[in-house]
Parts: structure tokens; C-alpha cells; sequence
């Protein structure tokens, strides 16, 4: 069974190259992709299982450590992931204690972020970069 993610990245190029490439796995499927906050508020449903959120920090409108506390309420057993190139410490902790379950800084090493979701999925814990 494939896990379930949703996808929140405002730079179109990478959000299609993410698309694409979860597209081909057999084992993660994207159930939802948009670029802002406010249209995953708009887009969500319930029904959907989404099982982890690969959430931006910059974004357009809400940004991603505003977003957290939307997505918690909208989906509380969701893990969400920041998947971002901002790699400061007090972004970093302010993600985690607004509710995020991990972060992830953007390398385009889609091999790798499937491999961190999978295991996240299968055996819990934080994903975090290095």
C-alpha cells in the first residue's frame, strides 16, 4: 500500500519535478498537490489519508510555520515534514514547536526524500536533515 503524501510548494519547476517523480513510485503517491496554504485549506477533504505533508516555508500567501497549525487541525495524524532551503536554527525550532514532525532542507535528491518518507512511515520518528 502506498503512502499517501501531499505536496505544498509554491516554485512550480519543483513542485512538477516532485510530481513526476512520485508519480512513478510504487510506493508513495501524491493525493494532493498545490502551491499555497490557503489552497490546501481549499482543496483538502477529509476522506482523503493523507499520511505525511511535505510543506514549504516560503510561500506566497500563509507561509509554511503558519500553515502547521492549519494542516494539525486539519489533518492531526498527518506528519508533517518542512521541506525547504531555509537552514537556520530558529526556523528550524520554531517549525518543530508550532508542530512539525520534521525538516528537510531541499537538495533535489528525490531518491533520498522518498527513502527518509518511507522509513518516517514505517517506523515513525522525526526526519530531519543532517
Amino acid at each position: 500500500m502506498p503512502i499517501n503524501i501531499a505536496i505544498i510548494e509554491d516554485d512550480p519547476v519543483l513542485r512538477q519535478e516532485i510530481t513526476e517523480y512520485f508519480n512513478k513510485s510504487s510506493k508513495v503517491q501524491c493525493l494532493l498537490v498545490v502551491e499555497s496554504a490557503s489552497k490546501f485549506k481549499k482543496f483538502h477533504r477529509e476522506f482523503m489519508d493523507i499520511q505525511i505533508v511535505l510543506l514549504d516555508i516560503n510561500l506566497p500567501d500563509i507561509s509554511g510555520t503558519e500553515g502547521i497549525p492549519i494542516i494539525r487541525r486539519l489533518l492531526p495524524e498527518s506528519e508533517i515534514i518542512m521541506h525547504t532551503i531555509v537552514n537556520d536554527y530558529d526556523t528550524i525550532f520554531t517549525c518543530i514547536c508550532c508542530g512539525a514532525n520534521g525538516y528537510l532542507i531541499k537538495d533535489g535528491d528525490f531518491i533520498k526524500l522518498e527513502k527518509t518518507l518511507i522509513e518516517l512511515s514505517e517506523n515513525g520518528g522525526a526526519a530531519l536533515s543532517p
